[in-house]
């Protein structure tokens, strides 16, 4: 038995302990970067529950290199207008499918910091509303909170 499977049998002893039911699509602390992409497109949906600072950061990372690459096909192919639009079509069902799940780890990365994902109207606010967004992503956690336990160690 390797060290990995007996850290994460203590750590799971440890939350039924504590009352907590194992949850194996949880977030982890220190995800990979295929580890939070492939967590982000799990997780879709659910909003419940944790997103650590390096899952929530490596998608959006994805999302702007994602951005990043429709923007290039469809300046390269901006002469010839039906691959244009194919690009562009493509890009607006991309958006589409991921307009949700963004939604969703915002509001766990949110919970991650001890807030509810209705701070998420916070960014309404001019300019303020977006720097104190900025700053609550980009803080740590201290344990556990409301949410629940603090995302795993890997």
């Amino acid at each position: 038995m390797s060290q990995n499977q007996v850290n994460e049998g203590n750590y799971n002893y440890n939350r039924q302990q504590q009352g907590y039911d194992i949850d194996p699509n949880e977030a982890i602390k220190n995800p990979s970067f295929g580890d939070a992409i492939r967590s982000f497109f799990t997780r879709y949906i659910d909003f419940r529950g944790r997103s650590s600072r390096a899952e929530y950061w490596y998608v959006v990372l994805a999302s702007y290199l994602i951005g990043i690459a429709f923007a290039v096909l469809i300046g390269i192919t901006d002469n010839i207008r039906p691959v244009s639009t194919i690009f562009s079509t493509i890009e607006g069902f991309y958006s589409f499918l991921v307009f949700i799940p963004s939604l969703a780890i915002w509001f766990r990365r949110l919970h991650d910091t001890g807030r509810s994902g209705w701070y998420f109207f916070v960014m309404l606010l001019p300019i303020v509303g977006w720097i104190l967004m900025i700053v609550w992503l980009c803080s740590g956690s201290d344990g556990g909170n409301i949410y629940g336990p603090e995302p795993k160690m890997k």
